[in-house]
């Protein structure tokens, strides 16, 4: 029995020092995930005017993946604004009072998002569309619109 027992821490200890043979580091090829900004058109409610008009503050918000954001104010229209879809846009909305008012849309264009505002009137409809404002955000980057 004895020798058994030795046999056996003699054969443990043989299997353990068998060389090892070093291995080449794995390499990642999995791409980082594209990064993630927020985009927002915002209302705010503004002091009515003079006369008791209501206002409303329109702004354009990008939150960068770390959390910093950018607050580009549009404008401050007379009236109400309400968010209302559009095709091809990332995010729309109507201001509207006493038969005039504007539309704003918010589109992507490569590595920039456009903030774009047109004239209205209940009489003419809407008329050419502006530029109010342009941020950037990485071509490949994702959008989660607020």
């Amino acid at each position: 029995m004895r020798r058994l027992a030795i046999a056996l821490v003699l054969f443990t200890i043989g299997c353990g020092a068998a060389p090892v043979t070093p291995t080449e580091p794995v390499e990642e090829t999995a791409e980082a995930p594209p990064p993630r900004y927020a985009i927002a058109l915002r209302f705010e409610e503004e002091d009515p005017s003079e006369d008791g008009t209501p206002r409303t503050r329109v702004s354009l918000v990008r939150i960068t993946p770390d959390g910093e954001r950018s607050v580009h104010e549009l404008r401050t229209e007379l009236g109400a604004c309400y968010y209302e879809p559009h095709p091809g846009a990332l995010t729309a909305g109507v201001c509207w009072w006493a038969g005039a008012g504007a539309r704003y849309v918010v589109l992507r264009r490569d590595d920039a998002i456009l903030a774009l505002r047109a004239e209205a009137d209940e009489e003419r409809g809407y008329g050419e569309p502006e530029e109010l404002a342009s941020v950037e955000v990485p071509e490949a980057a994702e959008l989660d619109v607020l």
